[in-house]
């Protein structure tokens, strides 16, 4: 059984799966995840059963967010995986995630708030 992290915040998208905590693929895209995350899980779904789907629920743009949820929770749904999420940070450690111009997201203790970092 497999995991599978999406991180669909911006581009690119990013996809790993994993076994037993050890990456064995990564996916890289472009794309917006409204038009690749099908594609790349009609072919996943083919190659491996999963345990888990794990997406970054933010923060980032809030269309990809928006998009990476519905098209993960239907997954989960319909194929009984349990879908978990947690924010970016988690996987960058602490670093300041860009927003717009010269603001980014910075995780200070429980919440995030947008800083300007020159």
């Amino acid at each position: 059984m497999h995991d599978a992290l999406v991180i669909a915040l911006s581009s690119p998208i990013l996809v790993g799966i994993y076994k037993e905590g050890i990456l064995v693929e990564e996916i890289r895209s472009e794309g917006m995840s409204s038009d690749v995350l099908a594609e790349i899980f009609e072919s996943l779904l083919k190659r491996y059963s999963f345990r888990t789907f794990i997406y970054a629920k933010g923060p980032g743009s809030f269309m990809g967010i928006k998009v990476t949820y519905l098209f993960l929770k239907t997954l989960s749904i319909t194929l009984k995986i349990p879908l978990l999420a947690t924010d970016a940070f988690f996987f960058n450690q602490n670093s300041p995630i860009k927003a717009v111009g010269k603001l980014y997201f910075v995780k200070n203790r429980t919440t995030i708030e947008l800083e300007p970092i020159d």
